[in-house]
């Protein structure tokens, strides 16, 4: 009974292991080349477009660290009440 059950699931498990190693390796480079922005030689990027997305997406990410850390620093600041609500949730 149980080899009936277990050989195809690891042939499945070996089947996608196999599929997803191929396409990391031949498909997905390709693509990634094909679809992201080139960078000049200089190593600055090729448009002033994708210099401007990459300030707003520092500029979102700083805005993250700092909620993160206000975040942080009440829940340090609260400890009883933050446990207990996290006692509550879980």
């Amino acid at each position: 009974m149980a080899k009936s059950l277990f050989i195809p699931l690891a042939m499945a498990v070996v089947f996608a292991m196999l599929t997803s190693y191929f396409l990391s390796r031949t498909l997905f480079p390709r693509w990634s080349a094909i679809s992201l922005p080139t960078k000049s030689l200089e190593g600055r990027p090729a448009a002033v477009t994708d210099r401007l997305d990459e300030q707003r997406v520092e500029r979102g990410f700083e805005r993250l660290r700092e909620a993160y850390g206000r975040a942080l620093q009440s829940a340090l600041h609260h400890r009883r009440v933050f446990i207990l609500a996290f006692a509550g949730v879980a």
